[in-house]
């Protein structure tokens, strides 16, 4: 059975967290790349970057949890026990406590607790406070009065906080008390609960609110909005998913693409420029980017193969790069070919024509 180490003030500073030695992503049930970085309890910064799944807008930084920002040495442990306890709420010294949240916590959130509870801790340092046992309502108070107000780098109040912010600081303050007989080096006072029964939500002014409340649209607004919906799912959606598939198919990905036994580079371009001469299928036309950057390197502004897209003719033998190497061998035969069938933009060349009629139905018609 787990042994709970409960504070008795500074003289609990030797005490050894039960969390010693876990593996955090582990305890906490998140995957992680085999080449990806593994932290441990012990560890001053916890990398949460090699973590599978993780949302992509979740920035690099939001990802990392580095505990050396906390002054006082001491609450440094104390935070990295609050935080396991928050991402790993399963855990068998975790589930002892009875007011202990049981859903574990994204690791976007847990940042967001790391960097409310540092700013409370180093304030309570500055105040010259360095154990929790001597924290009182009046500190609590005086804190969320201070974060009331947002100011700028120089100290200077620009505009008040908003209520969720409030209600973050008032948060992590009272949470650090669920947790106090699981802290090995200090914690609460045992009868000490940050403004009392009340609930962050209601310390924070939070305003409860009943029902809807954005009114509904009117019908001049809701019917074209509708119709517009209706179609770009019934209409435009069976097109759309069959150029995502298109798009799919012109990502090189042939078997044996590095495969040395694969025909000459020369034999397969010389293939794909045949196709588009037989099927009369114009070429791809190049990005104006390109083209601008091959006038920079000195391409000259009559050159019949200025605006080839050479990626996409690569593309089509399943190799990701054309060579400029190759040009000379090719430029007899491809002008030849382009000479042809020309060029032509990607897409759209033999789309439908749809219009849609000012009653939201759609019949045939010219493509705008």
């Amino acid at each position: 059975m787990t042994t709970l180490h409960r504070p008795t003030g500074v003289t609990a500073a030797f005490s050894r967290s039960v969390f010693r030695g876990e593996d955090v992503c582990a305890a906490a049930g998140l995957p992680v790349h085999g080449a990806g970085p593994h932290s441990h309890f012990d560890d001053a910064i916890w990398d949460f970057t090699g973590v599978i799944g993780m949302p992509r807008y979740l920035a690099r930084h939001a990802r990392i949890l580095s505990f050396t920002e906390i002054l006082n040495p001491q609450w440094r442990e104390l935070a990295k026990e609050f935080l396991f306890t928050r991402l790993a709420p399963d855990h068998r010294a975790v589930r002892e406590l009875a007011h202990a949240y049981r859903t574990p916590v994204q690791i976007a959130t847990v940042h967001g607790r790391l960097t409310m509870l540092t700013g409370w801790l180093n304030w309570l340092t500055e105040q010259g406070v360095d154990n929790l046992g001597e924290v009182t309502q009046q500190h609590c108070a005086a804190y969320l009065e201070l974060r009331k107000k947002v100011r700028d780098k120089h100290g200077i109040v620009i505009r008040d906080s908003s209520p969720g912010y409030r209600m973050d600081v008032v948060a992590v303050i009272q949470e650090l008390g669920y947790y106090r007989e699981l802290f090995s080096a200090d914690g609460y006072v045992p009868d000490f609960r940050p403004w009392g029964r009340r609930t962050a939500y209601s310390v924070a002014g939070m305003v409860r609110r009943t029902g809807n409340t954005t009114p509904p649209l009117s019908n001049d607004v809701f019917q074209p909005l509708v119709a517009a919906a209706l179609y770009v799912v019934e209409v435009l959606a069976p097109h759309v998913r069959e150029l995502q598939q298109q798009l799919q198919e012109m990502v090189p990905n042939r078997p044996g693409r590095n495969n040395r036994e694969r025909p000459d580079w020369r034999v397969e371009v010389t293939q794909a420029i045949d196709r588009h001469i037989q099927e009369a299928d114009p070429f791809d036309v190049a990005l104006d980017h390109v083209v601008a950057e091959r006038l920079a390197d000195g391409w000259d502004p009559d050159d019949p193969l200025l605006r080839v897209n050479l990626i996409s003719l690569a593309h089509e033998t399943g190799r990701h790069a054309f060579h400029y190497t190759w040009l000379p061998t090719l430029r007899g035969h491809l002008e030849k070919a382009v000479s042809e069938v020309g060029l032509s933009k990607r897409w759209g060349r033999t789309a439908p024509w749809w219009s849609a009629r000012t009653d939201g139905a759609v019949s045939p018609g010219p493509c705008r």
